[in-house]
């Protein structure tokens, strides 16, 4: 089995953190050693490790749960993660860098990234609730007389039904820590290249409009409007749909990631205020701190997003008027 292979031992989860983290771009504190839990008190201990260690590291590692029927598209979108596996000879653990297109990239013990599927991997995290139902579903099987090449899609459908709603837990995720950076954040969430792709969108956006114009005014001003210039205007207004359809898409989405950066900076902060200072304060004046978190980000964040493309705008608008 392949996922054996790349499986941490406890004793070197530690040196796997820091190098899951250092692969996923996190910059993790160098030259940090993290001692490991006593094997005897992992399973209680585990969690409140994994924090601490995420802590050391300057990243923050949450825990997650969720189900069988969900795994597939959640370890798609998990990397960096961290997850435990049960093996006969005690707990495992896998580091998950990321996973696109069914296949996970996985670091392992090697320091190397490995490619694994991503069907493998949700097998080997729902072996042992499948094993008790195994026997039961193909003892049904023989009863319906199905044909014996039936068995293992049939069984397979009958185990995800039966399973889809079961828990999965002892998973991480590792991220940067809300008191980061805020452009070391930005730029790990690719932000400044999703902003730059939007800008470059809607200046494509506007030129082909300002070429569309131009068509149909030197066909209008030199009187001939015949189908071939009018057919190119056509393909010009066609394809600013989808054009914009992109250029909004963009819009929305970096102005999403931003908010969530923000936001979660601004709950860190809320949460290490001093609780003295909270009562003497009173309601208003936390009502207020709400309200002004809730204009600085549609300022900040919509706003700085408009005035963006009012000065693409603005510069293609002084081109037209300097010809």
């Amino acid at each position: 089995m392949i996922l054996k292979n790349l499986l941490w031992p406890l004793a070197r989860l530690g040196e796997g953190m820091a190098a899951l983290a250092a692969r996923a771009g996190l910059q993790p504190v160098q030259g940090e050693v993290l001692a490991a839990p006593a094997p005897q008190a992992a399973a209680a201990d585990l969690p409140r490790w994994v924090e601490w260690a995420g802590a050391r590291l300057g990243i923050e590692a949450e825990a997650v749960e969720t189900t069988v029927g969900e795994f597939g598209e959640f370890a798609a979108g998990a990397g960096p993660a961290l997850m435990q596996f049960a093996t006969e000879s005690g707990p495992g653990y896998l580091l998950l860098l990321k996973g696109a297109r069914g296949t996970l990239q996985i670091v392992g013990p090697d320091l190397n990234i490995h490619r694994c599927p991503t069907e493998e991997l949700r097998a080997a995290m729902c072996r042992h609730f499948e094993a008790p139902l195994t026997e039961e579903i193909d003892r049904l099987l023989a009863l319906a007389d199905l044909p014996q090449q039936q068995w293992p899609r049939v069984r397979n459908a009958m185990l995800h039904e039966r399973l889809s709603g079961k828990r999965l837990s002892a998973c991480w995720l590792l991220r940067h820590a809300p008191t980061a950076g805020f452009w070391r954040q930005l730029a790990h969430a690719r932000l400044p290249h999703r902003l730059l792709a939007m800008l470059a969108v809607f200046g494509v956006v506007y030129c082909l409009e300002i070429l569309g114009w131009g068509l149909i005014g030197e066909a209008a001003l030199n009187g001939r409007l015949d189908l071939g210039w009018l057919s190119a205007w056509v393909l010009l207004v066609l394809s600013l749909v989808p054009l914009g359809l992109l250029g909004g898409w963009l819009n929305a989405t970096f102005a999403l990631d931003a908010g969530r950066i923000l936001k979660r900076r601004l709950l860190a902060g809320a949460l290490r205020l001093d609780l003295e200072s909270v009562r003497r304060e009173g309601v208003g004046q936390t009502l207020s701190r709400v309200m002004e978190s809730q204009a600085l980000e549609a300022l900040a964040v919509n706003g700085g997003l408009l005035v963006l493309v009012a000065l693409v705008e603005l510069v293609l608008a002084g081109w037209i008027l300097a010809l």
